[in-house]
C-alpha cells in the first residue's frame, strides 16, 4: 500500500489511486481472463469447452473482486472480522462449482473474531494460487476453515481425473483477539472516494459474475452467449485499462429507468415488477435506484434463491408515517422531496439481517446522502431506502 498521502490529493486522484492499488496485484488474473475470453471469441469450440472457459473466467474474476475488496478494507482497518475471509472463500467456492467441481466447504470459527487485514488477503491469495495451479484439472475439492486461539487454518483437499490427490494447508496467525477493529483513517472510511471505488468494483464484477452463474446453471436463460461475452469484454477492458468512474465521468444509466432495472434483472434471471412514480425520478435519484437495485438483486439471487423482485417508488413526499397515509404532504416534505424505494423479493427470508459487503456499502452510501436503509422480514424480505431527491 502506498503511504504518505498528500493532503492536497483531490477526490478524483484519490479514487484513481485506490482503484489502481486494488487492481495492481491482480493483473495476472485479469490478463488470463482476457486470454480465455479471446479464445471464446475467436475459436470454434465444443459447447463443453466454452462452458468450462466461462467458468474459469468466473473463478479468476471472483478472486479479483474479493482481493480488491480486502485491499480496500486494509486502507481503513488494521484488522477485519474473520467473516470477511469466509465471504471470500464462500464466493470462490460458488464459482469453482461452475467448472463443475464437486464441492464441500465447511468452517469452524467465530465470525466476530478478528484477523490482521494484510494477513487475511495474503491467506486468500495463497488459496487462489493453489486453485490456479489446478484450475484446468480439478473436479473435487474439500475446504475447511478453522480458527484457534492463535491462528487461522485453511485445509484443502483437491483431486481430479487427470491429477493425483493433493492436500494443502494454509496457516496464518491472528493479530490478536477481541473486538478491537483497529480502525484507522476513519475520515477515509467515510469518504466518497473510498466508497465510490469499492461500490464501483463490487457492482461492475458482481452483476456479470451472477449473469455467468445464471447462464451456466439455469435452463431457458434469457442471456445469450454473445451478450455474456460482450459483458465480460466491457468489464475486463475497463479493468485492463485502469479506468475508474470519477467526478467528471459519472456512472451512466439508461434514461428509461424501468428499462435499466429490467436489463439488470434479466441478466441474472429475475422476474421484475415495478410500481410507482418512476417517470418523474431525477437523474441523481435514478442513479441511486439502479446502484441499489444491483446490490438487492444480487443478494436476492445469491443468498435467497429469489426468482422475483418488486421495486416500488413513492411519489415525492411519499415517505409518510402509517397514521399520516391519508393526509396531504407537509410543506417540508414537498420541499425535501422525500422518496421511498422498496425492493421486495420472493426468496428465503433471513432470520437475522447481517449486511455483507454490498449492503454495508449501500448503508454507508445512504448515510452520506442523508438517507437511511431499513429491512422488513415478513412473508417477503424487503430492503427499504428513504432519501431526499432534492429540488
Amino acid at each position: 500500500m502506498q503511504g504518505g498521502r498528500s493532503e492536497k490529493e483531490t477526490g478524483e486522484s484519490a479514487r484513481i489511486r485506490l482503484f489502481e492499488s486494488a487492481l495492481r496485484e491482480t493483473k495476472p488474473q485479469i490478463d488470463e481472463a482476457a486470454r480465455l475470453l479471446q479464445r471464446l471469441k475467436t475459436e470454434t469450440l465444443p459447447e463443453e469447452t466454452k462452458r468450462r472457459l466461462f467458468a474459469e473466467i468466473a473463478v479468476l474474476m471472483t478472486f479479483v473482486k474479493r482481493h480488491a475488496n480486502l485491499k480496500l478494507l486494509e486502507e481503513v482497518q488494521k484488522t477485519l472480522p474473520l467473516q470477511e475471509l469466509h465471504f471470500c472463500l464462500r464466493e470462490s467456492a460458488e464459482a469453482l462449482a461452475l467448472l463443475p467441481v464437486s464441492m464441500l466447504y465447511t468452517q469452524e470459527m467465530q465470525a466476530e473474531e478478528t484477523m490482521d487485514s494484510a494477513r487475511m488477503w495474503q491467506m486468500y491469495d495463497r488459496f487462489e494460487a493453489e486453485m490456479e495451479a489446478v484450475l484446468s484439472q480439478i473436479d473435487r475439492l474439500r475446504m475447511q476453515l478453522v480458527s484457534t486461539k492463535d491462528s487461522v487454518e485453511l485445509l484443502l483437499r483437491m483431486a481430479g481425473r487427470q491429477m493425483p490427490e493433493k492436500e494443502a494447508r494454509i496457516v496464518m496467525p491472528l493479530a490478536g483477539t477481541g473486538k478491537d477493529s483497529g480502525v484507522q483513517g476513519a475520515e477515509d472510511a467515510r469518504s466518497e472516494e473510498y466508497l465510490a471505488t469499492k461500490v464501483h468494483i463490487h457492482d461492475m464484477l458482481g452483476q456479470v459474475l451472477l449473469s455467468t452463474r445464471y447462464y451456466l446453471t439455469e435452463q431457458n436463460v434469457r442471456v445469450t452467449e454473445e451478450e455474456l461475452k460482450a459483458s465480460w469484454q466491457r468489464v475486463i477492458g475497463e479493468l485492463q485499462g485502469g479506468q475508474v468512474v470519477t467526478s467528471s465521468a459519472k456512472e451512466p444509466f439508461a434514461p428509461d429507468l424501468r428499462k435499466a432495472l429490467s436489463d439488470a434483472a434479466t441478466a441474472i434471471g429475475l422476474s421484475l415488477h415495478t410500481e410507482g412514480d418512476f417517470a418523474n425520478a431525477s437523474a441523481a435519484l435514478s442513479r441511486e435506484i439502479v446502484r441499489a437495485a444491483r446490490v438487492c438483486m444480487t443478494n436476492a439471487v445469491r443468498h435467497g434463491a429469489a426468482t422475483e423482485m418488486k421495486i416500488t417508488l413513492s411519489a415525492p413526499g411519499g415517505a409518510r408515517r402509517p397514521g399520516d397515509a391519508g393526509s396531504a404532504p407537509t410543506e417540508a416534505e414537498r420541499r425535501g422531496r422525500i422518496r421511498t424505494v422498496r425492493f421486495a423479493n420472493n426468496g428465503l427470508v433471513p432470520r437475522d439481517v447481517t449486511p455483507g459487503g454490498g449492503l454495508k456499502s449501500l448503508e454507508r452510501r445512504m448515510e452520506q446522502a442523508g438517507g437511511q436503509i431499513t429491512y422488513e422480514q415478513g412473508e417477503e424480505f424487503t430492503v427499504i431506502l428513504t432519501l431526499r431527491e432534492g429540488g
